[in-house]
């Protein structure tokens, strides 16, 4: 539901292991236990924000 998507509750920061062993600490959106990161989690984040800036 779009109200679970505009809950701040759903952002976090996580540490994610890279393919060359590094570990990153990157933000993204926890939604139904699936952590959204990278590019995607940047894009929901625009769309986030226009949604939150047209109420």
């Amino acid at each position: 539901p779009m109200a679970v998507f505009l809950d701040d509750l759903i952002l976090e920061n996580k540490t994610i292991a890279t393919a060359y062993n590094q570990q990153l600490n990157v933000p993204g959106f926890n939604i139904d236990n699936h952590f959204v990161w990278g590019a995607t989690a940047m894009i929901l984040n625009e769309l986030r924000e226009v949604i939150l800036n047209t109420k």
